[in-house]
């Protein structure tokens, strides 16, 4: 008979060894003291949100409230003059209704942001596959609107990008078989200008003219220097954002060769290819793949290393007016 498959890894609290001498109790005993250290209680956070405290209620935006003491864990609680209810520096942004220590937050969000697959950031931060997609999804909500602001300047790259649509909702020809090319396949738009990246799911099948000309609507600024693969379909684009030049670079790649004047844009390609394949278990629909495209977008757009990042990330948590329940339903994108 074949072997039983051992059970997959959970990063969980193991039962005290009875001989904490051995090699086995000298094990369990490290792991129990990394889990205690990432569950240790919300009581160290008071610090970190007492700082960022704001004197207005978040609930109806009345400047008129009073300290009201604080909560076990040491966050000042403040009272509303107005609507009489109480709330915390926590209270009305995504890090309400948390139980975890923010530093174990810190430690998932670092990981994912070092090209750490999410199961392999929830081990590493000590939490379930449940907690990290919970946490995904507040990372989502937080970053819903980051490429809105982002505008593209001085040389500017464009091109396309395919990813596979869910196996499931691959579409067939009436002999059962799959269709090939473009049409089980989602169209990415992704722009590069110097550290900036752009990056939009536009829907299936290759870009048309108006696609384009609405996908890079106002995303560029004007008198850019425009660089794109043969794809005559960017013409309107060129002169939507009256380009100072562009340049159509039209490049064989049947023998294996790479063009130099295009490697920023394919490094770029590569890159949402890689995302996309480090995260293949967890991308299910079309409504979830911007989300993924819009941290990806902050990864390689946002300045400094991961740990500057996350720090970025979790400013934007606290002072955000989104609020999301651990059972709660994550709100979908409805473009797609």
């Amino acid at each position: 008979m074949p072997d039983r498959k051992t059970k997959p890894y959970h990063p969980r609290h193991f039962p005290d060894p009875d001989d904490p001498d051995s090699v086995g109790g000298f094990v369990v005993a490290a792991n129990n003291d990394e889990y205690a250290f990432y569950h240790s209680g919300t009581s160290q956070d008071a610090a970190l949100l007492n700082a960022s405290a704001k004197p207005s209620c978040p609930r109806c935006g009345s400047p008129r409230t009073e300290s009201k003491g604080r909560t076990k864990s040491g966050a000042r609680r403040r009272l509303c003059k107005t609507c009489g209810k109480t709330f915390t520096p926590a209270t009305g942004s995504l890090l309400s209704y948390h139980k975890l220590p923010v530093k174990t937050l810190v430690r998932f969000l670092v990981n994912v942001l070092t090209d750490a697959s999410v199961n392999e950031a929830s081990k590493v931060a000590k939490i379930s596959m449940r907690t990290a997609i919970y946490w995904l999804n507040k990372a989502f909500l937080c970053l819903r609107g980051y490429q809105d602001s982002l505008v593209l300047s001085g040389v500017v790259y464009l091109d396309d990008k395919f990813v596979d649509v869910e196996a499931s909702r691959k579409e067939k020809d009436r002999n059962g078989n799959l269709y090939k090319g473009s049409k089980n396949q989602w169209n990415v738009a992704i722009g590069k200008a110097g550290r900036t990246r752009i990056l939009l799911l536009q829907g299936k099948a290759k870009s048309s003219d108006k696609r384009l000309r609405k996908t890079w609507a106002g995303r560029i600024a004007e008198g850019c220097r425009l660089v794109t693969d043969g794809d005559r379909a960017y013409h309107l684009v060129a002169a939507d954002c009256r380009a100072k030049e562009w340049k159509r670079i039209v490049f064989e790649y049947r023998h294996g060769d790479q063009c130099e004047e295009l490697e920023p844009i394919n490094t770029l390609s590569s890159n949402v290819e890689a995302w996309f394949r480090l995260h293949c278990g967890m991308v299910k629909d079309a409504s979830r793949i911007q989300d993924y495209l819009n941290l990806l977008s902050f990864k390689l757009s946002c300045p400094g290393n991961a740990l500057k990042k996350a720090e970025t990330l979790l400013k934007t948590m606290l002072e955000s007016k989104e609020i999301l329940r651990f059972r709660a339903e994550f709100p979908t994108n409805s473009d797609f």
